[in-house]
């Protein structure tokens, strides 16, 4: 019934988003799927705040695995005069972890795919750029906000 229904109401799209922001402004909750409001109502996406608490974590043995893989690749792509430069996108659960909502505590030790590859990478001798750490850098003097309220990307 959902998908012929979604095929043949042309305001099916938004209606649902006049339904989410109404829970989000009048009830301060997130009726949108996996989304949940932080403090200072900052929306966040829950498969962000469980990468942030550890939740997603592959293991140090793929982690490395897939670095060693990287590096090979890097090397290969070295020799053709290609150079490589893996990119790490920044999480917005990393960068506003005040405004996070109050049930994702982190478990002290908990082991992150972010922290096993930034390790991982540094070993192998993988070329990073690292969105995620630049932008915790730059907070304290950019001019402007480097991720919205609202936003979840």
């Amino acid at each position: 019934m959902e998908k012929y229904l979604g095929d043949r109401l042309g305001f099916r799209s938004v209606v649902i988003r006049l339904r989410n922001q109404l829970g989000y402004s009048v009830f301060d909750e997130s009726w949108a799927a996996r989304m949940a409001i932080g403090r200072g109502k900052v929306l966040f996406g829950l498969d962000y705040i469980d990468s942030y608490l550890g939740k997603n974590f592959v293991g140090e043995a793929v982690v490395r695995h897939n670095a060693l893989r990287l590096r090979s690749v890097q090397d290969s792509l070295a020799r053709h005069g290609v150079q490589l430069v893996f990119v790490i996108a920044p999480s917005k659960a990393t960068f506003m972890l005040e405004n996070l909502p109050r049930f994702a505590h982190r478990s002290p030790g908990a082991r992150t795919n972010y922290a096993a590859y930034v390790d991982a990478f540094e070993a192998a001798g993988v070329h990073v750029l690292d969105f995620s750490r630049a932008l915790r850098q730059w907070r304290p003097t950019a001019a402007h906000p480097l991720f919205t309220n609202g936003g979840v990307h």
